[in-house]
């Protein structure tokens, strides 16, 4: 679970895996904004000037090799606006893939980055598509919890036995 503070990213909670080979996350550790799909949900949904002056510091000094280019990190902060969904494939290290959806206080602010990430090797697109249901809902459930009334457009994501209703919030 992330948050944004100023201009960083931090990771407030984290499970981890039972796996072996499995990605660490250091709880309180500040991370960029520009890379990682945690880093670029809470971009996507920032004040103007935030993204801004990220997309600046993009501009003179990209993180690492595999850090989107200012045009592409623009497009997608564009694209996670209108899906409310974020990837990353190595991006801020090389073999690391995460996954991202927004919780959102009772205003509709994002306000926290629920994250699912892993090893390259078992997280690849295909895979992180098949837990989107999953991870969103789950995000959704939270948001809910924290008074957020969803637009009664389309019903939420299907969580198991479980469905949770944009209209009512009721599962």
């Amino acid at each position: 679970l992330y948050v944004r503070q100023r201009d960083r990213r931090v990771c407030v909670s984290a499970v981890d895996g039972t796996y072996e080979l499995r990605h660490f996350t250091e709880v309180g550790k500040p991370l960029p904004l520009s890379v990682g799909a945690s880093g670029k949900l809470l971009l996507a949904f920032a004040d103007p000037a935030t993204q801004a002056q990220e997309l600046r510091r993009v501009a003179r000094e990209p993180l690492t090799a595999r850090a989107p280019t200012v045009d592409e990190l623009t497009a997608q902060l564009e694209s996670i606006r209108g899906t409310e969904w974020a990837v990353s494939f190595g991006e801020r290290e090389d073999g690391l893939a995460a996954a991202a959806a927004p919780i959102r206080s009772q205003s509709g602010a994002v306000q926290a980055a629920l994250t699912i990430s892993g090893p390259t090797v078992r997280l690849d697109a295909r895979r992180l598509d098949a837990l989107r249901a999953e991870l969103t809902g789950a995000a959704d459930e939270v948001s809910l919890a924290l008074g957020w009334s969803p637009p009664s457009k389309a019903p939420l994501a299907d969580v198991g036995h479980r469905r949770i209703s944009r209209a009512s919030g009721a599962r």
